[in-house]
């Protein structure tokens, strides 16, 4: 139905549609993540890139909490077609959502322990203000730093998915999402890798022939210019076949530059 109505909203004149992001971007264990960000590229408008909207339950409150707050924040801002849209407080792991017109459950408006001043409130109807106090504030305003100055340098090609290849592994029901971007007047190359699980670590091999030959790039080195869990370094797992040897942590996403 999505297509359907993108095509509409194209040949009425919009440039972008809201899409069914906030439904599909938490559902990791179903793949439902996984579907929405390899084929919103056949989309003929961008699609809001966001897993939760103003209307919607508040992605900290899913499964993986914060640490699928942090993954999609990441995922979002190179997903094919894609426009990354930050719902405020997500910044700041808010779990109270400021509506619960999409996708909520009968206690959403109760996410709040009940001495909490905002406790049963919804910002679209009730004086309300976020939790600026929160101890983790600036952990996701970092991250969100990070993500924006990657984008800064590959916004050129970003910005036209004819440049986006897909990454997967052997096991194709792996929790594993895998994007490429390729830079053809440099052969440089933008990997990005996560694990959809929250609770276990993803080892494996990422096949890289198909981007290789593509953008003739031949590099056996790659710099890892985005991890949380570590600073940015030289990355040389490459096997025989120079295909990329992934480890990650659950919920973790790392981002290569090969040039």
């Amino acid at each position: 139905m999505i297509e359907i109505g993108a095509w509409a909203a194209k040949e009425a004149g919009y440039n972008m549609i809201i899409g069914y992001g906030f439904y599909k971007e938490p559902r990791f264990d179903t793949h439902e993540t996984h579907q929405f960000v390899y084929d919103s590229r056949f989309l003929p408008l961008p699609v809001f890139a966001a897993g939760e909207t103003a209307d919607t339950r508040r992605v900290a409150t899913r499964d993986g909490g914060r640490q699928a707050s942090r993954l999609l924040t990441v995922l979002n801002g190179f997903m094919p077609n894609g426009v990354p849209m930050t719902n405020s407080g997500l910044e700041l792991y808010e779990t109270q959502p400021m509506n619960t017109g999409l996708d909520c459950r009968p206690e959403e408006a109760y996410q709040l322990f009940p001495t909490d001043p905002y406790f049963g409130k919804l910002a679209f109807f009730d004086a309300y203000q976020f939790h600026w106090d929160h101890p983790a504030r600036d952990e996701m305003i970092e991250l969100m730093h990070q993500v924006a100055e990657v984008r800064r340098r590959w916004l050129d090609v970003l910005v036209n998915p004819s440049h986006f290849e897909p990454l997967t592994m052997a096991h194709m029901d792996a929790p594993f999402i895998g994007l490429a971007w390729l830079r053809p007047d440099t052969n440089e190359t933008l990997l990005v890798v996560a694990n959809t699980d929250m609770q276990h670590p993803l080892q494996g091999k990422v096949p890289l022939d198909g981007i290789r030959r593509r953008n003739w790039n031949a590099s056996r080195f790659a710099e890892m210019v985005y991890s949380p869990n570590s600073w940015p370094y030289a990355e040389h797992s490459f096997d025989e076949n120079w295909d990329l040897w992934v480890d990650l942590k659950p919920g973790e996403v790392k981002i290569y530059e090969m040039k």
